[in-house]
């Protein structure tokens, strides 16, 4: 990759981290809720002010394959789950319903994952539909938010900071 296509991404993430810290500072100074969701392996982790809102706040661990994260069945290749480590920043303890760990060889359903590389006949690069929000997390996520709240307050309107665009997240 040529040097000014690496620079101009280390400037494109430079600039989501502050968005994404100023929008999060913004709702938590409101006393609002925030979920910030990325891979564990991610940079943001190393951010100070992340760091400093693990901490303060709720992070955990989850993986994926518990909110039906998989490769569709294709011929004779059974679904496949894909367990994608992906760490939670969250403001309310209600929200910790989300830590969910992959159960592992004990269930016949997560004997095997899946690797996030590669491709697949059904769905192209396996990293961008793991890059997806499965049906069941988003549902999930709403789950954590007050029923019911008052409109005008904007502070009880969950907020949830994607790294990405959410495509199709909705549909459920």
């Amino acid at each position: 990759m040529p040097v000014h296509d690496v620079l101009r991404r280390k400037l494109n993430l430079k600039r989501q981290k502050a968005f994404c810290k100023k929008l999060m500072q913004q709702q938590i100074d409101a006393g609002g809720r925030v979920l910030f969701e990325h891979p564990s392996p991610s940079c943001y982790w190393d951010d100070p002010d992340f760091g400093r809102w693990c901490d303060e706040l709720y992070s955990f661990v989850m993986h994926m394959c518990c909110f039906d994260l998989h490769v569709p069945a294709h011929g004779d290749k059974p679904k496949r789950l894909i367990r994608k480590s992906t760490c939670l920043l969250c403001t309310h303890a209600d929200m910790c319903s989300l830590r969910q760990k992959c159960p592992g060889a004990s269930h016949p359903d997560h004997r095997e994952h899946r690797q996030v590389s590669g491709s697949e006949p059904t769905i192209g690069q396996v990293s961008t539909h793991a890059g997806r929000y499965t049906p069941e997390f988003v549902r999930a996520v709403l789950d954590t938010a007050p029923r019911f709240c008052n409109p005008s307050d904007a502070c009880n309107v969950p907020l949830m900071i994607a790294s990405c665009p959410i495509k199709r997240c909705l549909r459920l």
